[in-house]
């Protein structure tokens, strides 16, 4: 069975770690054995990935979480973008205050994503990451 550890900004993930299992539920094989196990875990801010994939990730890939153990073959840092415009001032523009235009920004900034390391038992590889609307 694949594990992925999904490292969320925010402390407060969980209705957002929900959804996401609901969609690895739907769009996973049926059978229990092939469906990924998704692990949850918090960065407790956008600037603290880099320092939790060099040092935490190469910790917890071989032995896991403390509240469940093994081995993990993926990790994926999620930001939840409400704050992307202050990371990429040249790429993404920022919010607009007027809520009925939130849906034209977002649709404007769908091509805009930070560049992100994925990382495959402790290898890191460079990559552009892809939004993803759940």
């Amino acid at each position: 069975m694949t594990r992925v550890l999904v490292v969320w900004e925010d402390t407060y993930f969980q209705p957002l770690a929900e959804i996401l299992n609901r969609v690895v539920r739907k769009l996973a094989p049926n059978t229990d054995a092939s469906r990924p196990s998704v692990l949850n875990h918090t960065a407790r801010s956008n600037t603290a990935f880099d320092r939790y994939v060099d040092t935490t990730w190469p910790k917890v890939s071989p032995r896991g979480l403390p509240m469940d153990p093994g081995p993990i073959d993926h990790l994926i840092c999620v930001i939840d973008a409400d704050k992307i415009s202050d990371l990429l001032p040249k790429d993404v523009p920022r919010p607009p205050n007027d809520s009925s235009k939130v849906a034209i920004w977002n649709n404007s900034t769908g091509g805009a994503a930070p560049k992100a390391r994925s990382t495959r038992r402790g290898k890191k590889l460079s990559g552009v990451a892809t939004p993803m609307v759940l």
